[in-house]
């Protein structure tokens, strides 16, 4: 598992605004290994952050092809790529 340690899209971690992005990052990151796969609403009712902050949190690493987005019946199911 590699976990985006300073990481944030787009620039480096220099800034406490950009935190809140590295810790949501990295805690769905955990998670994922952890479990293998969850669904979306499980997903969001662990994590301490905004609805915003965990969608692109979830795009960034889709993008980076660290993680796997699928849609179920009636969620999405985001897991290990």
């Amino acid at each position: 598992m590699h976990l985006l340690v300073n990481y944030y899209p787009g620039g480096e971690m220099n800034s406490t605004l950009n935190q809140p992005m590295l810790i949501t990052t990295n805690r769905i990151q955990t998670i994922i290994q952890s479990r293998g796969s969850i669904k979306l609403s499980e997903l969001e009712s662990i994590l301490d952050a905004s609805y915003n902050l965990i969608f692109l949190a979830i795009y960034h690493l889709s993008l980076e092809n660290m993680i796997k987005v699928r849609k179920g019946e009636w969620d999405f199911i985001i897991s290990k790529s």
